[in-house]
Formats: C-alpha cells, sequence, structure tokens
C-alpha cells in the first residue's frame, strides 16, 4: 500500500471520528427468560408485552413444580414432623424465641 493510500484511510477514519457517528452494535432484542430475571427483565418483559403477572406467577409455579414435585396433601404442624427434617429443631428455636419482640 503507497503512503498516499495509507494518508487517506486515516484521513478517512478521522473524519469519521470527527462526525461523532455512534457505534452501534449487533445487540439481539430483548426476550424475557425466567431464569436469573432480574426485576428491571421483569418489568422490561411486560413493558414489552412478552409476559403478563398471571404468567410470571404460573411460571414460577411450573419451575417449583418441575424441581419440588407436586404436594398432594396438607401438611399440618402436628404432621411436620413426619415431612420435614429437622422439625424438631425448628419447633424448638420458635418455642426459645416465642417470648421475644418482633
Amino acid at each position: 500500500m503507497s503512503d498516499s493510500r495509507i494518508f487517506g484511510f486515516i484521513l478517512v477514519m478521522l473524519a469519521l471520528a470527527v462526525k461523532g457517528e455512534p457505534v452501534r452494535s449487533q445487540q439481539q432484542p430483548f426476550q424475557f427468560h425466567l431464569v436469573e430475571a432480574t426485576i428491571a427483565d421483569v418489568h422490561r418483559g411486560i413493558q414489552t408485552g412478552q409476559l403478563t403477572c398471571r404468567a410470571l406467577v404460573q411460571a414460577y409455579i411450573n419451575r417449583a413444580r418441575a424441581y419440588n414435585g407436586s404436594c398432594n396433601q396438607l401438611v399440618t404442624e402436628d404432621m411436620a414432623p413426619k415431612f420435614l427434617p429437622d422439625y424438631a429443631t425448628y419447633a424448638a428455636a420458635v418455642k426459645a424465641t416465642a417470648s421475644l419482640r418482633d
């Protein structure tokens, strides 16, 4: 490449830089995903029409069901020791702190 071409190239690049054209990225359009969603993501999902409050709650229910299974029985305090590990420790802590202020 000759010196005049290099100089011309540099001159064009400087002219573009001085003009102040913003650099445009190839950013993907926003797509809501529940996993690791922030509050801002939820707001943006609702604002863009990709999500409703009802759909958000249902998505969390579906996710909990997928990880935890579904419950088919109400667990009362009397039944808790049977279903919840270390319930006795929890109950003792509740009893020991019952007289403390909230």
